[in-house]
């Protein structure tokens, strides 16, 4: 049995990548596994993982997120599949495939649909996982911890918080606010896949109520449940960018945009400075009200019908909605 998790980016998935699918008993571990974000992150794993071991793995991951059409096409990928892929699945354990870029617009293909059509080409009976988040909460995150500065999609100069959004809700193609809509995505997948094949979770259940989401995505899956809770409570990783290490990132890029700190310390060195500024608050943003409001009327239709055709109880955490 195959099961893939799609993301979002920036709803536990790191989390989940590391404490649960690379450590369950039960789950063949084929997922992504995170080494390097912006936020604070736990120890590397301490069992052997086949994402940072088989370049084939990854180049598998890459092709089905990255290439468009035509390249696609020329990819050799399905040579790849049958000769480096099929031979790891686990015809005893459950496998478990996970890459938060499969459902991103961010450094992948934007047509998203596309993608799941290349995933139900090699996984025709796979079980989808889809872990949505708050969009307002989402947005906010991704703005503080994406790897490079908001811009302006005009002009390129980087933005403030509002302006950004500003930018990205009235520029026609912009893409990052519309893959929020998550109805679309949902729906796009159960139509491929099947209603009773896409699980979809709250990332505010992981934050609140570790021990029902542990109960719901093991009854999903098809593994125990308690060793699910036991491996999840008490876990965070990718913990959000400092107030501190977000000040060292914008003087360094304003000021020094080619000095690479590593090219002037020693690793142990650099790795303390970077450690000490990742520690303390995450940096605090605030969308104005106006733009709230624009963003709740955004989402507040596809939101409605979370509710109303697949009985996703996103109310309870005031998700967007009229």
């Amino acid at each position: 049995m195959v099961v893939i998790h799609i993301g979002y980016s920036k709803a536990a998935s790191s989390t989940l990548q590391k404490n649960l699918f690379a450590r369950h008993s039960e789950l063949n571990n084929l997922g992504s596994y995170p080494t390097q974000v912006l936020g604070k992150l736990s120890a590397p794993v301490d069992k052997p993982c086949e994402y940072l071991t088989n370049p084939y793995l990854k180049e598998f991951y890459k092709k089905i997120y990255m290439l468009d059409g035509i390249d696609y096409s020329f990819s050799g990928i399905t040579d790849i599949f049958n000769k480096q892929i099929k031979p790891l699945l686990d015809k005893k354990k459950i496998n478990i495939f996970s890459h938060e870029r499969l459902s991103s617009v961010v450094f992948s293909t934007a047509d998203r649909a596309l993608r799941a059509q290349r995933l139900k080409q090699f996984f025709p009976k796979a079980k989808i996982i889809i872990i949505i988040r708050n969009q307002l909460d989402i947005i906010l995150s991704q703005y503080r911890d994406q790897p490079f500065n908001p811009h302006n999609f005009k002009i390129g100069k980087p933005l403030s918080l509002n302006r950004w959004l500003l930018a990205a809700l009235e520029i026609e193609g912009v893409s990052y606010l519309k893959s929020l809509k998550y109805y679309e995505l949902i729906k796009t997948y159960k139509n491929l896949f099947g209603e009773k094949n896409v699980g979809v979770f709250l990332f505010e259940d992981v934050v609140c109520d570790v021990k029902s989401f542990s109960t719901q995505l093991s009854d999903f899956i098809g593994i125990s449940a308690e060793e699910t809770f036991e491996l999840l409570k008490n876990k965070k990783e990718n913990i959000g960018m400092s107030k501190y290490f977000s000040i060292y990132r914008k003087i360094k890029r304003n000021l020094f945009p080619n000095v690479k700190l590593k090219s002037i310390v020693s690793p142990a060195v650099r790795g303390a400075i970077l450690s000490l500024l990742k520690q303390g608050k995450k940096e605090k943003y605030r969308i104005n009200s106006d733009l709230k409001t624009k963003l709740i009327n955004f989402y507040a239709s596809s939101n409605r019908k979370l509710i109303s055709d697949f009985k996703i109880k996103i109310d309870t955490y005031s998700y967007p909605l009229i």
